[in-house]
């Protein structure tokens, strides 16, 4: 029997044998097109390393591209044995030697029929793949349908899957069929755990004793119409000297909610309540979400209380800190943004019904809001918000009208607020040494820097002319940058341009800049009804305050990320759908829309009234050549340009089902290049133009793999 050495050294020579060959295992992942990536295992231990040697592991690739060819082979998320080349630009190419692993087995998507096969078309990891349906395993399946489908047989190495239909959720007209599809997609489901009524009236009675009891203070909660899983609530007073003083009561629920316990679990698995088109799936079970932890008008609600004390200029007092308690309250008031926003357009005249002791506080509140909010344009960085669509949906669930809504005083008083109080909450939590869990955004992609001097120098020469110049890898640099970009009288949008050379935002238990927000660092704590990550700050914060102990190292921050990824995809792939379906009834109809998005074949625009945003090809106009100019986010023609932020005038001409996507066409004639393009066929241009759109493949193919690393979930 082999013991535990000469195991090891028999995987040492195997891993050693196996690099001197250029092979390497690595975990396949998908792209939005059909090309992928091989991420390259580390070495297995510090005695693998010290085999290989040191020059030996300094050849080791981190990733590898994986062609179209051999995307057909594999899945993504396999585990695969590769033999990694070097194409004539010198990237790094991954040939699939073996499978090792594969825990693809179930499949989601469209039944699909291309002339005598049967297909599930399905999105795995952003890739779209057709796996083949075997003949007698169609059970009652139709093209059009969407279905559930297993794997019978891996694509491995002929490219040929085969699957079995397991159940049809519906097709195109089934009403709220997006929704399913999505939450069937990225496997969203609510948790099965329900604690009963009984159950919580005891809890809440224990929980109760010991604490303050502000239940007769005059708190308000802010929030829509129809919400029911309200998770904060305010009081706001003027002092006799002017200053504010601010208390932000947010819902207990690490008073309820065990660590370690299956409703905890549940909860850290959604890691957020989500909000699809045709129904909510909260991070807790209804009878916590909407009524024992949700601040219900009349009603006793544990709380954790925090106390702000602000000055005329938007800082804290001196010598004060962001104060908390737990505390029992008591709601005096559901207030609407739509309420609040009328009083404030007529303060003597709005009738809200509300009580007198609510209504007293909103020109102190409104007032505080503009303070806070200067602040941050002074101090940190304010970004404007793009305005919110909300959709009206039929009896068949489908999109019946979309009201385009811009954020008012009631909007920006709870953004203010909330954003004041998880500010404070961190700068509390770093001065204190404890952990939590941190929203980290580190500003340009590093990859980027170069790119970001080179439209300094050209279009804010004043700070790259300045001693010193500001730095953007560094937060006062980026800051001063962005601000400046605000500013900027343009012919170009700089400041579109900038914003899309950043990284995302991110998860981490240690503190670090929020560049984005200008901020030396950031959480989020007051919603840990809806985000696993303000439960867990919440619980720190217990600790902090005397109840309990707990630690926020010990959440795993990549799962939990992953988790937030996965149904943030997963609502996206539902609006999309739902989108799409109401593009159709837009066909042929011409509206105003933005570009927001400029790549190598067009540009994709958003109509600013409803917000559907399509996709303009360029390359399939006959009368014009563009190319684009990637510094700038350009598409550059001899008579017109296209960038970010231009209004165009474009309509809808429908839907490419085969690429999921909305289709736009200009609304304008765009102008021949030469009286010969403007005659001749649009035949004789389409090779050229499939020519340069592959260019464009291989070009974001290599972009992508040297910068979708940095990418992470956005808070």
């Amino acid at each position: 029997m082999l013991d535990i050495s000469a195991l090891s050294q028999l995987r040492e020579l195997k891993s050693t044998i196996r690099q001197s060959n250029n092979q390497f295992e690595g975990v396949v992942r998908g792209s939005n097109g059909s090309f992928g990536f091989l991420t390259i295992k580390p070495a297995e231990d510090a005695a693998e390393s010290a085999a290989q040697g040191e020059k030996s592991a300094n050849k080791r690739p981190k990733e590898a591209f994986l062609s179209p060819a051999e995307m057909l082979k594999i899945l993504p998320g396999d585990t695969v044995l590769a033999e990694i080349s070097q194409d004539s630009k010198g990237r790094d190419v991954a040939t699939v030697i073996s499978v090792l692993q594969s825990s693809a087995r179930y499949f989601t998507g469209r039944y699909v029929q291309k002339g005598k096969g049967h297909f599930v078309e399905t999105h795995i990891e952003g890739s779209e793949r057709r796996l083949f349906i075997t003949p007698k395993k169609r059970k009652t399946a139709k093209p059009g349908d969407y279905i559930v489908a297993r794997l019978l047989k891996h694509p491995f190495p002929d490219g040929r899957a085969q699957t079995e239909v397991l159940r049809v959720l519906g097709n195109d007209q089934t009403s709220g069929i997006e929704t399913k599809l999505a939450q069937e997609v990225f496997n969203i489901r609510p948790g099965k755990t329900r604690p009963e009524h009984a159950t919580c009236e005891a809890r809440f009675e224990q929980k109760s004793a010991g604490r303050t009891d502000l239940t007769a203070e005059p708190f308000f909660t802010i929030d829509g119409e129809s919400t029911q899983d309200m998770d904060d609530a305010l009081l706001i007073r003027r002092a006799e000297d002017g200053h504010w003083i601010l208390k932000v009561a947010i819902t207990d629920v690490a008073a309820w909610v065990d660590p370690g316990s299956d409703l905890d679990s549940e909860a850290a698995q959604l890691a957020s309540s989500w909000y699809f088109p045709h129904k909510t799936v909260a991070m807790l079970p209804g009878t916590l979400s909407h009524q024992w932890c949700s601040l219900q008008q009349d009603q006793a609600r544990l709380a954790m209380v925090a106390t702000l004390l602000i000055g005329a200029d938007g800082n804290l007092l001196a010598d004060t800190r962001i104060e908390f308690e737990q505390a029992v309250i008591r709601s005096q008031a559901k207030v609407s943004y739509t309420q609040l926003n009328a009083w404030q357009q007529s303060p003597e005249g709005s009738e809200t019904g509300l009580p007198e002791a609510v209504t007293a506080q909103f020109a102190d509140a409104l007032a505080l809001a503009d303070v806070l909010r200067q602040w941050r344009r002074d101090q940190a960085l304010l970004m404007d918000h793009r305005p919110d669509y909300r959709i009206t949906l039929n009896d068949e669930g489908k999109i019946q009208s979309v009201r385009k809504e811009i954020p008012g005083p009631a909007e920006r008083l709870i953004e203010e607020c909330m954003v004041r109080t998880n500010l404070e909450t961190a700068r509390r939590l770093v001065a204190e040494s404890s952990t939590a869990i941190f929203s980290e955004h580190a500003g340009f992609k590093p990859e980027r820097l170069k790119q970001v001097r080179h439209i300094i120098r050209e279009q804010l020469p004043e700070l790259a002319a300045a001693d010193p110049a500001p730095d953007p890898s560094t937060l006062e640099g980026y800051t001063i940058i962005m601000k400046a970009a605000q500013l900027l009288e343009s012919e170009l949008p700089v400041f579109a341009i900038l914003s899309r050379l950043q990284t995302r935002s991110r998860l981490s238990t240690t503190p670090a800049p929020h560049h984005s927000m200008g901020l030396d660092q950031y959480l989020t704590v007051t919603s840990p009804l809806r985000k696993y990550a303000d439960l867990c700050t919440q619980r720190v914060l217990s600790a902090l305050i005397g109840d309990g102990r707990f630690s926020a190292d010990k959440v795993d921050i990549d799962t939990l990320s992953a988790n937030l990824l996965n149904g943030r995809r997963a609502v996206a792939l539902a609006e999309q759908k739902l989108q799409q379906h109401f593009a159709e009834s837009l066909s042929g109809q011409r509206f105003t829309a933005t570009i927001v998005q400029v790549n190598g074949s067009g540009f994709v625009a958003r109509i600013e009234d409803n917000g559907v945003e399509g996709f303009v090809d360029l390359g399939a106009l006959p009368q014009a050549k563009f190319r684009l100019d990637s510094t700038y986010f350009r598409q550059v023609g001899q008579h017109i340009s296209f960038m970010l932020d231009q209004s165009v005038d474009v309509i809808v001409r429908g839907v490419d089902k085969d690429n999921g996507r909305i289709l736009f066409d200009l609304a304008d004639a765009v102008l021949a290049d030469t009286p010969e393009e403007a005659a001749a066929p649009k035949e004789a241009k389409a090779p050229r133009q499939k020519a340069a759109v592959a260019d464009q493949v291989v070009s974001e193919a290599t972009d992508e793999q040297t910068s979708d690393a940095s990418e992470a979930s956005e808070d």
